[in-house]
């Protein structure tokens, strides 16, 4: 029988939906609601971590908090710091709790459980963003490199936007995938596909394929099935590119001869990269092994390159913040995620791989929490390849759902 009080899988399942929803809609409200549900989220699974603690774990941890103590110590800029910090640790912790033994499982019933708060906060997504599409201010025209606004919805920028859809296009999948069709969250997977190509985020892009990719992988077994919805999909890719908002930042890239090829192409982030890796090769023995917190890197971008920008790459930012201890805690936390994952698949993998490393490399994870989340539920997607049989009939045994 179902139960009928929530744990903590319970809230981290309903607020990382949420999280989906009141990004989309941030400024509509005078108060960030997402750093409540940020800040709820992180206590759930530091309470959790702590129920399931052991002497590795606590050890790991004691490493996160020393070098907490640091940053803290070291800090200019308090807020900035421990923002971060959060988001950071907030990503260790939603990672680590996916390496326990029976993670799988008792996340895919809760998901189960949840089913219908899930379906009603998917829906209405499905219709802020679609509705969000048709209304002019909802387009940014400050990012419109190609001379169209990008599209943002009420979220604070089109890349925040673009990772809320991520995140939506993951928590779609998996309630396709385990509860069948259902109309309204197909469309919102479709509007929200959309919402990547006019949000001009290229990354994000990638992202969305590859989601796209691994689920379409577990859901069509039969090769024949699977290479005619790649070719159908390849095919609407390209028409829904070169009308969308993607191609105009593609040809702004290409048309932009003001810079090398390679800042143009990465938007200056080779330039930065280079400015903050020139800036870790000067810092003493002790900086490199436990950084200089984490507002070192705006200030040195400020001074050096006129922005007082985050390095848009998670280990050229990590290294110089928490320096490369916190980066080899950061680097092993991903490496153990995978290499727990329930799934014999190297296609699936490899995507997976691609979905963390290619963003944190290219902009950045752990600061975009939405797109952390989905990486949260691609990995329950992954898992499905070789035990959605199983799960099912375990939960229509349970009455979490009547699909066969």
């Amino acid at each position: 029988m179902e139960k009928k009080y929530w744990d903590i899988n319970d809230i981290i399942i309903i607020l990382t939906t949420f999280f989906a929803v009141s990004t989309i809609t941030q400024r509509v409200f005078p108060f960030s609601v997402n750093r409540i549900v940020g800040i709820v989220l992180l206590m759930c699974l530091v309470a959790d971590m702590v129920f399931h603690a052991n002497r590795k774990k606590i050890v790991w941890w004691m490493l996160v908090a020393v070098l907490f103590g640091v940053s803290v110590l070291v800090s200019e800029d308090l807020k900035y710091n421990l923002e971060s910090y959060i988001y950071w640790m907030t990503t260790l912790f939603l990672l680590h709790k996916l390496t326990r033994a029976s993670a799988s499982e008792m996340l895919l019933e809760a998901f189960a459980k949840n089913r219908f708060i899930v379906k009603l906060l998917l829906w209405l997504y499905t219709a802020c963003n679609t509705l969000f599409l048709f209304i002019p201010e909802c387009y940014e025209s400050y990012w419109g490199w190609g001379g169209r606004g990008y599209f943002q919805g009420y979220a604070s920028t089109p890349h925040t936007l673009a990772s809320a859809s991520c995140l939506f296009i993951t928590l779609a999948c998996l309630y396709l995938l385990l509860q069948g069709l259902d109309v309204v969250v197909l469309i919102g997977l479709l509007v929200s596909l959309l919402s990547v190509f006019q949000s001009g985020a290229r990354v994000f892009l990638i992202s969305a394929v590859c989601i796209v990719l691994v689920a379409s992988y577990i859901l069509f077994r039969n090769i024949q099935y699977r290479l005619a919805f790649w070719c159908v999909g390849g095919a609407a890719f390209v028409v829904m590119f070169l009308k969308s908002g993607m191609m105009d930042k593609f040809t702004a890239v290409i048309s932009n001869k003001t810079t090398d090829v390679l800042a143009a192409f990465t938007n200056a982030r080779s330039t930065i990269w280079a400015i903050d890796l020139r800036e870790f090769g000067k810092a003493s023995l002790i900086q490199k092994i436990i950084g200089h917190g984490f507002d070192y890197v705006p200030k040195i971008n400020q001074m050096y390159y006129g922005d007082p920008i985050w390095a848009h790459n998670d280990f050229v930012q990590l290294l110089l913040s928490v320096g490369v201890l916190g980066l080899a805690i950061y680097l092993l936390s991903i490496a153990d995620v995978v290499a727990k994952m329930k799934c014999s698949s190297f296609f699936v993998k490899f995507f997976f791989v691609i979905y963390i490393m290619l963003p944190a490399f290219m902009n950045g994870l752990y600061i975009y929490q939405h797109l952390v989340y989905s990486v949260f539920y691609l990995w329950l997607i992954a898992g499905l390849y070789s035990r959605r049989d199983i799960y099912l009939r375990t939960v229509i045994k349970k009455g979490l759902t009547k699909k066969i």
